[in-house]
């Protein structure tokens, strides 16, 4: 796993996907960060997470179909990635309902992909739009 920061991650995209195939293909996936934190530990984590997006919820996910993903490297035997996505899906589909929302979780084809890829105590949530992931390949949700 390589964490990279740069100016321009949209643009950082289109050099990777211009590149070389063999560059391209030395590289498993790249997942463009929106926002980051450092969780407290197994036990706050969804309730970190859900926290985190909440305020973006309206910008994102407002009338769109959504699914999340949880990539957890670390805490292992202490934070169930499966169980994580599932908390975490509910309340934001409680959040987007109680403003007045109704919200759709869908697996297939999603309008948004939410990824949260953790290393450690690190977490980042990506908003992985079809777009995004129609237009770069290298952006992955598995």
């Amino acid at each position: 796993m390589l964490i990279a920061t740069v100016d321009d991650p949209h643009a950082f995209l289109d050099v990777l996907r211009d590149a070389p195939a063999g560059l391209r293909a030395s590289i498993g996936k790249v997942v463009p960060i929106d926002h980051a934190l450092r969780f407290g530990g197994p036990d706050t984590f969804v309730d970190e997470v859900a926290a985190a997006i909440e305020p973006l919820l309206d910008e994102r996910l407002a009338g769109r179909t959504f699914f999340v993903r949880v990539f957890r490297r670390g805490f292992r035997g202490f934070l169930d990635s499966t169980r994580a996505e599932g908390e975490i899906g509910a309340r934001l589909v409680a959040m987007l309902e109680a403003r007045g929302g109704r919200p759709k979780v869908s697996f297939r084809d999603a309008d948004v992909a939410v990824a949260v890829e953790t290393l450690k105590d690190e977490v980042g949530i990506a908003f992985l739009d079809r777009a995004l992931r129609a237009a770069h390949a290298i952006v992955r949700i598995r």
